[in-house]
């Protein structure tokens, strides 16, 4: 689990820090972006991001529809050429040198201290990602013991746990470790409401 402590030591602020300062030699330019390149690094700007969360925006914003890998495949396209880095190899990406003409006038110093904000606040909302998650899996690991000791089976009550999940299920971000665990629990609940 990635944690403030764990992100405070001195190798990673040094690593954090030395990625932001690096340019690498393949940098590309802005004529060389694609519009989902452009949208990626527009969300970037304004905090880490999350393939499944990127997508998810692309669409809300209608800038087109597209997978989870491809939008991967177009962040990894912006890590190797050193613009973006995926932050500890924990899937959270964050800009490092935007190559849009506009992004240009920002003061590196400045720009340190917005990105270590950013990462503050996106640990903090993987926290309480966690934390619903541990909470839909406790919900989740009760009532499936209910249903398995159950002699009468209350079906309200598995309806209401089935709408719990689903409600779980939409609010957790897809790459949370354990959502299979949620999305498992949420399908036996919908066999047990089709008998």
């Amino acid at each position: 689990m990635l944690t403030t402590e764990t992100l405070t030591s001195f190798a990673d602020i040094g690593r954090f820090v030395s990625a932001i300062s690096e340019q690498g030699d393949n940098v590309i330019s802005d004529d060389d972006l694609r519009d989902v390149d452009r949208a990626l690094l527009g969300y970037l700007e304004k905090g880490p991001i999350t393939p499944a969360y990127a997508r998810k925006q692309l669409e809300k914003d209608d800038v087109g529809e597209y997978t989870r890998g491809y939008v991967q495949q177009r962040l990894s396209w912006l890590e190797e050429h050193g613009h973006v880095e995926n932050l500890l190899d924990t899937g959270l990406y964050s800009v490092v040198d935007d190559p849009r003409t506009d992004a240009d006038d920002i003061d590196p110093e400045d720009r340190i201290m917005v990105l270590e904000q950013q990462l503050e606040a996106a640990i903090a909302d993987r926290d309480e990602a966690e934390r619903k998650l541990g909470n839909a899996r406790t919900r989740a690991e009760d009532l499936a013991r209910r249903v398995e000791t159950a002699e009468d089976i209350d079906r309200d009550a598995i309806e209401d746990a089935h709408d719990y999940l689903e409600i779980a299920i939409d609010e957790l971000p897809d790459d949370v470790a354990g959502r299979m665990s949620v999305e498992d629990a949420y399908h036996t609940l919908s066999s047990v409401l089709e008998n």
